[in-house]
């Protein structure tokens, strides 16, 4: 297997304020994405750009619709790091503008005395900028109250996003659990994620509380115990095995990251020893080591997870799923945080399976055959050489959970 390094460069910058400004290739100096699929419904962008004056006062002026765009290429690397042997797109976007810092950290007057007098070197400044998809935004904020008669939990999910102009073919879904026809499904007014939450809540969709998130490229709605989804592609596989070789090994010290056909697995290979959290020891005694609940009919149940934790949760059972949803939401195994370089990423999705392929010296870490689910992850691009074609490096932070307790 061949471990390749990874770069990333941003290019055809366009800044949008009265007109359409073209910038130099290389303008934006520092790209940070996270996303953060438990918490939040889109990544968090954030961006230094360099400009002008004259373009800075414009950004302050038309704030309400200056925009940029910009794309983001993928280029694999040799061994060494150094010849570019493949270059892909890995995302195009048009983000709407909001800046980090008050008018006042710029120098933004545009008069002929100030343009005069200044420091030549002062003329272009690094403007700190959070992006953001306006358009996006109001999938998830528009407010409605649906009722729907006869029909399924997938056509009721499906025509949620319809409604709110969601485009067709960029969402990725796991099948509910349960297609026949409900007589009717009425909904309170809220929003997407109102509307979603209510429809597994009180209709059951899944055993879990969804993730439902718009990484800029897909809407995801999936099922945190069981994604269930696999997308026909011959370069996008469904799991992300972590590498993790003895410190003695030369190849340990490698940076990068594999696609391999053959096993359809994506593999990257880490640097350092991954930092574990486990948080299962507390949870039956803080939470509910046993849980009863109710059902419409008065039919009572009880399961019980901790048979030497005395901790009980009451509760009503909206449909078959409810009991499953709660303890699914709580009930949580370690969690594994791991930070790499000159890998890809473009990868790194919330339906895939994430693995170890671990040594015999982090066989203690008890990594090996386990399954997890990757909660956030975070990139940062930080350009290193100037000019008009510049090159960036890139850090990883990604942060992965058991899916279930491990006994």
């Amino acid at each position: 297997m061949k471990i390749y390094k990874y770069q990333y460069a941003i290019r055809n910058i366009v800044l949008t304020l009265d007109k359409n400004y073209e910038l130099q290739d290389g303008s934006i100096s520092y790209l940070f994405i996270r996303h953060d699929y438990a918490n939040r419904r889109m990544p968090v962008v954030r961006a230094h750009i360099e400009l002008e004056i004259p373009l800075i006062a414009g950004i302050y002026t038309m704030k309400d619709n200056a925009m940029i765009k910009f794309d983001v290429y993928e280029q694999q690397l040799d061994e060494d790091g150094i010849t570019v042997l493949n270059t892909t797109l890995w995302w195009q976007h048009t983000f709407t503008i909001i800046p980090a810092m008050d008018q006042t950290n710029y120098i933004t007057a545009t008069d002929s005395t100030t343009l005069e007098n200044i420091d030549e070197m002062r003329k272009l400044q690094i403007f700190d900028m959070y992006l953001m998809d306006m358009s996006a935004v109001k999938w998830f904020t528009k407010q409605m109250d649906p009722i729907f008669q006869d029909a399924s939990r997938p056509a009721a999910l499906h025509a949620l996003l319809q409604l709110r102009g969601v485009p067709g073919g960029i969402t990725i879904a796991t099948p509910p659990m349960g297609n026949e026809p409900i007589k009717y499904m009425v909904l309170p007014l809220g929003d997407l994620i109102g509307n979603i939450d209510t429809l597994n809540t009180a209709y059951g969709l899944y055993d879990s509380y969804p993730i439902i998130y718009y990484d800029l490229l897909n809407m995801y709605i999936i099922n945190r115990m069981n994604p269930n989804i696999i997308l026909p592609s011959t370069t996008d596989f469904g799991t992300v095995t972590m590498i993790l070789q003895n410190s003695v090994i030369p190849d340990m010290q490698v940076c990068g990251s594999c696609d391999d056909p053959g096993t359809k697995t994506h593999f990257i290979n880490l640097n350092d020893v991954p930092t574990i959290n486990d948080y299962t020891p507390s949870i039956s005694s803080t939470k509910f080591a046993t849980v009863a609940s109710v059902d419409s009919k008065g039919k009572v149940e009880k399961r019980t997870l901790d048979g030497d934790a005395t901790a009980l949760a009451y509760m009503y059972a909206q449909n078959s799923l409810t009991v499953d949803q709660t303890i699914n939401e709580v009930i949580r195994g370690r969690q594994v945080s791991m930070n790499f370089n000159s890998a890809s990423v473009k990868f790194l999705k919330p339906y895939k399976l994430y693995n170890f392929s671990t040594d015999t010296q982090y066989e203690d870490l008890q990594l090996r055959g386990k399954t997890f689910r990757i909660t956030d992850w975070a990139i940062s691009i930080s350009r290193e050489t100037v000019g008009s074609d510049p090159t960036y490096t890139h850090e990883v932070t990604v942060n992965l959970t058991e899916p279930t307790v491990t006994t």
